[in-house]
C-alpha cells in the first residue's frame, strides 16, 4: 500500500529527516515508515498482533475504554475524549492485565476525536508493526470488526461500513454532532467501546471507535486511521522543528 502524501511522510522523505532530533522523533518515524511495509504481514500475524497490542483503560481499576500500542513502551492512539478528563486517574491494562499509569498527552486532534498518548511503561523505544488500510479506498458494505479488550480479554463485534463520511447530522449518545470527516458502521458501539480499534478480514488497521449514536441502535461512528497517522506526522515536524539539526 502507497500512502497519500497528504497523510502522510513517504519513506524517501525519511533519508533527509536529521539524526539529531531525539529519540521520540526517531521512534515515530520508524514506526510510519514500518506502516508502508507492512503488507509484508500475512493476515493472521497481522490480526494476532493488533489483538495482543489493544489495551484497555481504565479508572479505579475499572474498564473506562480502549487504545491500541504503536511501540513496545507505552506509545499508544485512542479517542481523545477518553482520556480528556481526569488524566490522572487513568492507567493502562495490557494484555498481561499489568497496569500503567499515563505520563503525558503527545498530541491530539479534538475534531477527530484522536490522541497519541504516552504511558508510563518499561521496555525498548521500539515501534509496533501493523497492517493499515488505505481509508481514501474505503468502500460501503465493506466487512468489519470492532475489538476492544474488557475486564483482560478480548471482545469482538461484526458488521459492515454504511458511510465513508458522516453527513455531519448524526449524534453521539452525549448529543453532540459527530464528525463529518469519520465513517460510520452497522456496529452497536456502547459506553466502553471508545478507543476500540476498527479491523477488516485483512487483517488491516480500519480505524478508532469514537461514538454510538443517538440516531440508530445498531449504528456507529470511527476515526479513519490515516487520520490516527496524520496526526502522527504532524507530531513528527513538530518535534523537528523544535530540535533542528
Amino acid at each position: 500500500m502507497q500512502i497519500p502524501d497528504k497523510y502522510l511522510t513517504r519513506g524517501n522523505d525519511f533519508l533527509i529527516v536529521p539524526k539529531a532530533v531525539g529519540p521520540e522523533t526517531e521512534m515515530l518515524l520508524k514506526f510510519v515508515e514500518n506502516l508502508v511495509f507492512s503488507q509484508e504481514l500475512n493476515i493472521e500475524e497481522s490480526k494476532a498482533r493488533i489483538e495482543e497490542s489493544v489495551i484497555e483503560l481504565v479508572r479505579y481499576r475499572q474498564h473506562s475504554s480502549n487504545g491500541i500500542l504503536i511501540t513496545e513502551n507505552g506509545y499508544f492512539l485512542t479517542a481523545y475524549h477518553c482520556i480528556k478528563e481526569n488524566f490522572e486517574r487513568i492507567e493502562l491494562r495490557d494484555h498481561r492485565s499489568s497496569y500503567y499509569p499515563l505520563e503525558r498527552l503527545v498530541a491530539k486532534s479534538e475534531y477527530r476525536d484522536i490522541a497519541l498518548v504516552k504511558a508510563r511503561m518499561p521496555g525498548l523505544l521500539k515501534p509496533k508493526k501493523y497492517r493499515i488500510k488505505d481509508t481514501d479506498k474505503l468502500h460501503p458494505v465493506s466487512p468489519i470488526c470492532l475489538v476492544s479488550r474488557k475486564g483482560g480479554g478480548i471482545e469482538r463485534k461484526f458488521g459492515y461500513v454504511i458511510q465513508i463520511n458522516s453527513t455531519g447530522q448524526i449524534k453521539n449518545l452525549g448529543g453532540m454532532p459527530i464528525c463529518p470527516e469519520h465513517f460510520t458502521a452497522n456496529i452497536k458501539a456502547i459506553p466502553g467501546d471508545s478507543g476500540g480499534i476498527i479491523v477488516n478480514p485483512e487483517g488491516e488497521l480500519v480505524g478508532i471507535v469514537s461514538a454510538g449514536t443517538i440516531n440508530q441502535d445498531e449504528f456507529s461512528a470511527h476515526s479513519k486511521i490515516l487520520d490516527a497517522l496524520y496526526l502522527i506526522d504532524l507530531q513528527i515536524r513538530k518535534l523537528i522543528r523544535q530540535h533542528p539539526s
